[in-house]
């Protein structure tokens, strides 16, 4: 398993790692709004997350387009790696996440924010 994962670091060149990525994994303990779940469930790319308190539940439905693993649980990370690849969840649950946070959908929210609407 190990030859298969790339640790790409910094890049602003993302679409070709997209490209021929099958998986993208998120191993923070902290996080807002991960952008990087985002980008890969945009580009179609079902992700590996841990649950950490904020962020990632809000984005990945479990086995619908990623899987969500409990914080520090590296065995069950490992195991959903594999998970993710049998159910092959690059499918319609994928299209519902991206129309929860499209462009519109986020600016009406921020509006009913700064408005109260």
């Amino acid at each position: 398993f190990q030859e298969s994962i790339v640790m790409c670091g910094s890049s602003h060149d993302i679409e070709n790692y997209y490209k021929w990525a099958d998986i993208t994994t998120l191993v923070s303990h902290y996080e807002g709004l991960p952008n990087v779940l985002l980008e890969s469930i945009s580009h179609r790319t079902p992700c590996v997350s841990y649950d950490c308190p904020t962020g990632p539940s809000e984005i990945i439905i479990h086995e619908k387009n990623g899987v969500l693993v409990p914080q520090y649980d590296v065995n069950n990370f490992y195991q959903s790696l594999i998970r993710v690849k049998e159910l092959n969840l690059k499918n319609d649950n994928i299209e519902n996440t991206l129309m929860k946070f499209s462009e519109k959908k986020v600016c009406d929210e921020y509006y009913k924010i700064l408005f109260k609407r």
